[in-house]
């Protein structure tokens, strides 16, 4: 009996208790009205017999599924109830409808695969957060971040992505995205972007490898290139740096320094001590070099001269062209060498080693004025070279020259100019055969106002001398008849058999005949003058 009241009662109680409540609303409610339990049961709202809603003694929510103790809010979706263009579903949705613009979002969202929306990516079927911004007519955003924390300690995101999959197989091109925006059209669309007007804020904060699979602006929305950057005015256009030293700065004027941010040149590098500051290389060949010691390497990998240049590949190694027009003296090349030392010093040194024909220096003066193809000019001192010029091993097919010129056109065209003393082992002119035995070799005629040949022996005066004996004119009569050139004197034979005749002893021969012949002109003066006086004796 006891047991049946105390049913009774309870049925009464909360009869009672739920009659409070009207299904077509209340009024009069107070903080202390509710609906729920008072001891750790758990609330749940059921539809069909089916609980939809679970609120559990801890106050964590859980929709069509058990709250879990990790999320205060818990929902699940298993059906296929269509929520978006009959393509999204989603376990939560949320959507803003103005009559002209709507935005849709959902949580732990489905893309049909079999369909797109609007150039979604097919293959991108889950999703954790889906925002859809459907309209354009109004701005808008799918899935906006907002972090509207003042605080300064601590890092805060507006949006946070995190992706650390592991893909344990080989051969994948899948790759796991922490934040992934797309942008499709020709209408400026953004796939992701950031705002950060603040010297100290970050519109975009990447720690980590970066990626770009097409062209980057910076300052710039229209790049030209895979990299463009538009600097504003007296802004530094870029700083590269290693470990907090700056590597390669490039100013507000255009000037690149690498290794240096205060340069004063277009282009300016200051190595570290011991690392060469240049280096350019075609094809892993190093064809341009600049040591540590500041000296210039072309064609090959080290330089030990302040320039040192090697060629095996072009006729020419070096061309300088001066076209400089002023009305004044142009230089192609000068070599200015000072040494305080007891060394010698060399102002260029040229060298040609070859098979064939070489040159060691090759001049060549084509103009108006006083041309010179090469010029050399010394003074002071001992031993000095204005151009100094040796050959060695030639042949005779192939001749070796130390100094070599050439000069054609004009009379006025000098092969070699030599203004001052000139000094010469061995000339030859108008030939490259010389005489054995003599300095000079003269292949044609030579004209000149005076020459002077100094001979060592004896001039011929010894003729006038009383013991000199003077041939009889009937022996030299005989002797002209026998041998057909005066005695004394070389015979055509033999000046065609020696290739020719000493001038100097010719003269002094030909002196010799002529003080004979005045010695012979003066005794048959005597003789006549004898002859006259006999006759003038017998006339009387």
């Amino acid at each position: 009996m006891k047991k049946l009241l105390l049913i009774i009662a309870t049925v009464f109680i909360a009869t009672q208790s739920f009659s409070q409540w009207s299904l077509t609303g209340n009024s009069g409610t107070t903080t202390s009205n509710f609906i729920g339990t008072t001891d750790a049961v758990d609330f749940r709202i059921k539809t069909s017999n089916s609980t939809r809603m679970t609120i559990n003694s801890s106050g964590y929510a859980g929709f069509n599924i058990t709250p879990e103790t990790t999320s205060r809010v818990y929902s699940s979706f298993t059906g296929l109830t269509t929520v978006a263009l009959d393509q999204v579903y989603a376990a939560s949705r949320g959507r803003i409808y103005n009559g002209g613009t709507r935005a849709n979002g959902y949580l732990g969202a489905n893309l049909n695969s079999s369909a797109s929306i609007n150039g979604f990516p097919t293959s991108l079927t889950n999703m954790g957060v889906l925002g859809i911004k459907e309209d354009a007519s109004d701005h808008g955003a799918g899935v906006v971040g907002w972090n509207k924390s003042n605080s300064a300690s601590g890092t805060n995101y507006g949006i946070y992505g995190l992706a650390n999959g592991v893909v344990s197989f080989g051969g994948t091109t899948d790759k796991n995205v922490a934040v992934y925006g797309r942008a499709s059209g020709n209408i400026n669309n953004i796939g992701l972007y950031g705002d950060a007007p603040g010297t100290g804020d970050f519109a975009g904060y990447f720690h980590g490898r970066g990626y770009f699979s097409d062209k980057v602006g910076i300052g710039v929305d229209v790049p030209s290139s895979m990299l463009t950057v538009d600097a504003p005015t007296s802004t530094s256009v870029m700083s590269l740096r290693s470990n907090g030293t700056t590597k390669m700065f490039l100013n507000s004027s255009g000037y690149l320094g690498l290794g240096t941010t205060v340069q004063t040149s277009v282009l300016e590098v200051d190595a570290p001590a011991s690392t060469s500051p240049f280096k350019l290389s075609i094809n892993g060949s190093t064809k341009l070099i600049v040591t540590t010691s500041g000296n210039l390497g072309i064609g090959k990998g080290s330089a030990s001269y302040p320039i040192d240049l090697i060629n095996s590949s072009k006729v020419i190694s070096a061309s300088i062209t001066n076209t400089m027009n002023t009305g004044s003296g142009t230089t192609g090349l000068s070599v200015d060498v000072k040494n305080s030392g007891s060394g010698s010093s060399i102002g260029g040194s040229f060298k040609a080693d070859a098979s064939v024909a070489a040159k060691g220096v090759y001049g060549y003066a084509n103009g108006g004025g006083a041309n010179y193809g090469v010029y050399g000019e010394s003074l002071y001192g001992t031993q000095n070279f204005g151009v100094y010029g040796s050959a060695s091993n030639g042949t005779a097919s192939n001749p070796a020259y130390g100094v070599y010129g050439t000069a054609s056109g004009s009379a006025n065209f000098w092969a070699g100019y030599f203004n001052g003393t000139t000094y010469t082992s061995s000339l030859r002119v108008g030939t490259t055969n010389g005489a054995s035995g003599y300095i000079v070799s003269v292949g044609g005629k030579v004209i000149c106002e005076e020459l002077k040949v100094q001979l060592e022996g004896s001039w011929p005066d010894y003729v006038f001398d009383k013991g000199y004996s003077l041939m009889p004119l009937e022996e030299l009569k005989n002797n002209l008849n026998e041998n057909k050139h005066l005695p004394g004197l070389p015979s055509a034979k033999t000046v065609e058999a020696d290739g020719g005749y000493h001038v100097g002893e010719m003269q002094k021969k030909l002196l010799e005949k002529v003080e004979e012949l005045t010695l012979y002109v003066i005794k048959l003066n005597d003789e006549n003058k004898d002859l006259r006086k006999e006759i003038e004796s017998l006339k009387k």
